[in-house]
């Protein structure tokens, strides 16, 4: 059995963290939603993508919250926290298949193509599987795939916090490993196939979404070692790293940010079976190694000072209030792509301007309202209400 961990060291949640989940939402928000920023906005620090630094980020801050408290209040309470907030997230994922199958079709908004008709087509062919797969997770319709993920995460994340607290980390890490190298086999989809094939199940493997579950939870697992690390006293960017880390990491990143740039988001456009080496929804292994060196440089050169705090203000916002932000951009991105649509060639530049300013007013919008929220009740106005 591996050495534990040091205990617990107490600590106040990370400005940090929230602001960088604040930025990778923004830039979620800019690749979804169509405007002249769409492109360059996609990527924008090489072959990495917005969903990489969410899913990262999210795991980390579940396991620095989580950690601290499985630690000081045991693992059930650790259970019933993840499971609630698996709930919530599911509601939403629910809320949003709403919107999309029933709600949007009725208000015209729809056109006959594009990529909103796209997200339907599964529905349009199979209206009970789709409402019925995608209750159980398994139909994920394109934009729609990132939460269906969240929740099977939250919900195995007490069974990845518990082996930590054993000190089985070397064994999860080898473990998650263990199915990001199965999945870049492409067997799972092989098998999911011939089930389907043998079974006559309605769902495809075109309709399960483009996330390869088995490849991205190493991002997520990563991230939640990170923040159990984090829960016992280690603080990424203090002390001295391997200058053979810095500088190997400098270098791959500098590689990738220049030749996202200058060839585009495609890193072989006359190559497409190269393009595997650096695919999104399995998580290739050059596109894996060009979000290490990323996310070793936030680590080691993260923003201090307050004058740091002030400048990411409006990110932590956003970032506070994550699920309430991504649920908003995905209905702004829905209702974008079906009045104004993905073209954006003949598109008057005041209009992408009007389209910008419409969308983040509701993402922080939303973030206010969940803000509200949040805040405790006083005393007096708690007796008011309990009596009311």
């Amino acid at each position: 059995m591996s050495t534990p961990l040091p205990a617990a060291q107490p600590s106040s949640r990370l400005w940090q963290l929230d602001a960088l989940r604040g930025l990778m939402l923004v830039l979620m928000t800019l690749t979804h939603v169509p405007t002249r920023l769409t492109q360059p906005m996609g990527q924008p620090f090489g072959f990495v993508s917005a969903a990489f630094g969410f899913v990262f980020i999210s795991g980390m801050l579940v396991g620095r919250v989580h950690g601290r408290r499985l630690l000081s209040q045991g693992v059930d309470v650790v259970r019933s926290a993840l499971v609630r907030r698996a709930g919530l997230v599911y509601l939403c994922h629910i809320g949003l298949l709403g919107l999309l199958f029933f709600i949007l079709p009725l208000t015209g908004v729809v056109p006959e193509k594009g990529p909103l008709p796209g997200m339907m087509w599964f529905f349009q062919m199979e209206p009970w599987a789709a409402v019925l797969g995608g209750m159980a997770l398994i139909h994920q319709p394109g934009l729609l795939d990132i939460l269906p993920m969240y929740v099977v995460f939250l919900l195995v994340s007490p069974l990845i916090l518990a082996a930590l607290a054993k000190g089985y980390w070397r064994s999860v890490a080898g473990f998650t490993v263990g199915l990001w190298l199965f999945a870049q086999t492409g067997l799972a989809g092989q098998w999911y196939d011939a089930f389907v094939g043998s079974t006559g199940f309605p769902i495809i493997r075109g309709a399960t979404g483009a996330f390869d579950l088995l490849a991205w939870q190493l991002v997520w697992t990563a991230g939640l070692l990170g923040g159990w690390a984090m829960a016992n006293g280690w603080t990424p960017n203090v002390g001295r790293w391997p200058a053979g880390w810095v500088i190997g990491a400098l270098t791959v990143a500098a590689i990738g940010f220049a030749w996202r740039h200058a060839i585009g988001q495609i890193p072989f456009p006359e190559h497409e079976a190269l393009n595997a080496w650096f695919d999104k929804w399995h998580m290739g292994p050059l596109r894996l190694l060009n979000a290490t060196a990323l996310l070793l440089l936030v680590l080691r050169f993260g923003p201090r000072g307050e004058t740091a705090v002030r400048l990411t203000r409006p990110l932590q916002f956003l970032g506070k209030a994550s699920l309430p932000v991504f649920c908003t951009h995905a209905v702004v991105a829905m209702l974008v792509l079906g009045i104004a649509g993905d073209e954006i060639r003949d598109r008057a530049y005041l209009i992408d301007v009007a389209i910008l300013a419409v969308t983040f007013s509701a993402l922080f919008a939303a973030a206010w309202v969940a803000g509200r929220r949040r805040k405790p009740v006083r005393p007096a106005a708690r007796t008011c209400a309990s009596t009311a």
